[in-house]
């Protein structure tokens, strides 16, 4: 049997979920989530050389090469420990580990697109998906332990993020099943709010906001579907609204943020893009310091994508984060896909892209939630592509 007619997704999903049970079926950190992580990157190192190899790929998935490559090289080249001793302090870290998140959220992205695109993707096995990464989502949010507390009166929970990164899948339950969508939506929404990580709330916020509007602009003509659209969206507001206003933590971190700012992020960003502007260094200028870098020069990883690279990447890694997204803008605006799928992927850009600069993005291993369907996506669109030159072709 041929590496193409393997079905490398379906079993790389399997192995995702079974590293993601670690805590609550089996300890974590444990010699068999390891072994169950080996496992799923080699299937993600397959995949990846066998695109790779490919004689054409499209812009935006070239570009997801030459970015992971380059975190693969400078980890490669960098120290395996760094140390964080001023400000946050977090102490000793190795930089494998934000190396195999980074694998982790690439490797889902090339594994869905090498399968898809060799192989045809049913509609159906994405929602079985969806509610399979649902269920997922729902344990490890329940079961989360690192919960930070700053006042008596509530925590944040950052599992709320898990929901954030499901967000894409929503828009192809609603084509399936409008209920089954508006369900999703709601447990995302509760979730999240639930969760008090503001950032979180911004990401659903936005996202929500956009498909109305992206809805609205497809359809406009439609009276019909502008009506139920109206009426969803202020059951939305309802709930939002009573959501955060029966939270009184949240309400009480809203209203911090507004007084104080964002706190010692503020410092940190500023720290780190002051260092990066006033290197003397060429090359780390060019190239960076290397892998988890920050942590030296901060205390902790700088929960932003762009500063993260500066430091680590240097401006070679800036560049290339910045095609990466522009490709990515210009393959969703160009695809010839149908509104939900279209859709699906523009929350994909969204989610990432605020990730990228109050959280983590391609660090942060729950965001292959999204990166398996961005894959499956294009994977799917670049093998209709292959098939409709093939039927030219031959007429």
């Amino acid at each position: 049997m041929g590496l193409s007619k393997l079905n490398w997704l379906g079993i790389a999903i399997i192995l995702y979920i079974l590293y993601n049970l670690q805590g609550l079926l089996y300890v974590s950190g444990s010699a068999f989530s390891q072994f169950i992580l080996l496992l799923f990157l080699i299937i993600g190192v397959i995949c990846f050389i066998s695109i790779l190899l490919r004689r054409k790929n499209p812009a935006i998935v070239s570009l997801f090469i030459i970015f992971y490559l380059t975190i693969a090289i400078w980890y490669l080249l960098s120290p395996k420990t760094v140390v964080g001793t001023i400000n946050e302090a977090i102490g000793e870290v190795s930089t494998i580990e934000q190396f195999k998140a980074s694998s982790i959220f690439f490797m889902s992205f090339f594994v869905a697109y090498y399968s898809s695109i060799n192989k045809n993707f049913a509609e159906s096995n994405i929602s079985k998906i969806t509610l399979i990464f649902y269920v997922l989502a729902t344990l490890r949010y329940l079961s989360v332990r690192d919960i930070h507390s700053d006042m008596s009166a509530g925590f944040t929970n950052n599992g709320g993020y898990y929901f954030v990164a499901l967000l894409p899948y929503i828009p192809i339950s609603f084509k399936r099943n409008n209920i089954m969508g508006i369900i999703l939506l709601l447990v995302s929404m509760i979730g999240i709010f639930a969760s008090a990580k503001r950032g979180a709330i911004v990401c659903l916020l936005i996202s929500i906001v956009f498909a109305f509007i992206y809805y609205i602009k497809i359809y406009k003509k439609s009276f019909k579907r502008i009506v139920p659209a109206l009426i969803i969206l202020c059951c939305l507001a309802i709930v939002g609204y009573y959501s955060y206003i029966s939270n009184d933590y949240l309400v009480a971190r809203i209203a911090y943020t507004q007084e104080e700012g964002i706190g010692a992020r503020s410092v940190a960003y500023s720290m780190l893009l002051n260092h990066w502007i006033s290197d003397t260094n060429l090359l780390t200028f060019l190239f960076g310091n290397g892998s988890a870098a920050t942590v030296e020069v901060w205390g902790n990883y700088a929960h932003n994508d762009w500063l993260e690279i500066l430091i680590d990447y240097g401006l070679y890694g800036c560049i290339i984060y910045v095609l990466l997204f522009t490709a990515f803008f210009l393959y969703i605006k160009k695809a010839k896909a149908e509104f939900y799928y279209k859709l699906a992927m523009y929350i994909c850009l969204i989610v990432w892209f605020l990730k990228t600069i109050f959280s983590m993005g391609y660090t942060d291993a729950s965001n292959a939630y999204f990166m398996f369907l961005l894959g499956a996506i294009i994977g799917s669109m670049e093998r209709q592509k292959k098939v409709m030159l093939s039927t030219y072709n031959c007429v």
